[in-house]
C-alpha cells in the first residue's frame, strides 16, 4: 500500500487532510510506514526478520506476539493489549496482522473508541502540528516527547502532506504553483 493510499484510506475514513498527515508523520517516525516493521533491536533478539516475524505470527508457529514487548507495525504497537486488539482485529478480518490496511483500520478502531479526543482532533485538523502533538502525547505516548522529537514528527507529517494532498501546509503554494507564477508574472514584465 502506497504513502498516498493510505493518506485516501484516512481522509475517507473521515480524517482531515491534516489530521491524516499527521497521524502518517507519526508512523513515518514509528516504522517508515512498514506495516511490517518489527522494532529492529527485537530482531535479533528474537530471532526473526521483519517478514519471517510476521510470517510465524500469522501461521501460529510464533505464539509470543501478545506478550514479546516488541514494537510491531505501522505504529510500533508494543503495549499487551494493543498488540493482543491488533491480533485478533487482523484474524477477525482474515488478513495478515502486516497488512497496511488492516493495521489502518486497526489504528481508526482504537482512536474512535479509547483515544476519542485525538480521533475527533485528527477529524477537525487544520494545523499539521497541532495534530502532531496531539498523536505524539495522547495516541503514541513515546517516551521522549521532547520539542525536538515534536518538530521531527511535525516535519514528517508536512511532508506527506505536500506529496499527497498536492498543497503545502500552512496554505503555501505548490512548487508547480510557484513555477507557473513565476513564468506568468516574468511574460507580463
Amino acid at each position: 500500500m502506497t504513502e498516498k493510499q493510505m493518506f485516501d484510506l484516512l481522509v475517507a475514513e473521515g480524517l482531515s487532510e491534516y489530521g491524516a498527515a499527521a497521524l502518517l508523520g507519526h508512523f513515518q517516525a514509528e516504522s517508515g510506514l512498514n506495516p511490517r516493521n518489527l522494532q529492529n533491536s527485537y530482531e535479533k533478539k528474537l530471532g526473526f526478520t521483519d517478514d519471517t516475524y510476521t510470517a510465524a505470527v500469522d501461521s501460529g508457529s510464533y505464539t509470543g506476539f501478545v506478550r514479546d514487548c516488541a514494537g510491531y507495525g505501522l505504529a510500533q504497537w508494543t503495549h499487551r493489549a494493543r498488540k493482543k486488539g491488533l491480533l485478533e482485529f487482523a484474524q477477525a478480518a482474515g488478513k495478515s496482522v502486516g497488512d497496511a490496511a488492516m493495521q489502518l483500520k486497526f489504528a481508526l478502531y482504537e482512536l474512535k473508541g479509547d483515544y476519542k479526543d485525538v480521533f475527533n482532533a485528527l477529524k477537525t485538523a487544520v494545523d499539521i502540528r497541532a495534530a502532531s502533538d496531539i498523536v505524539l502525547t495522547k495516541y503514541e505516548m513515546p517516551a521522549d516527547q521532547s520539542e525536538p522529537v515534536k518538530q521531527k514528527r511535525a516535519g514528517y507529517g508536512r511532508e506527506i502532506y505536500r506529496r499527497c494532498s498536492g498543497k503545502m501546509a500552512g496554505g503555501g503554494i505548490t512548487e508547480a504553483q510557484a513555477r507557473q507564477k513565476l513564468v506568468s508574472v516574468a511574460t507580463q514584465w
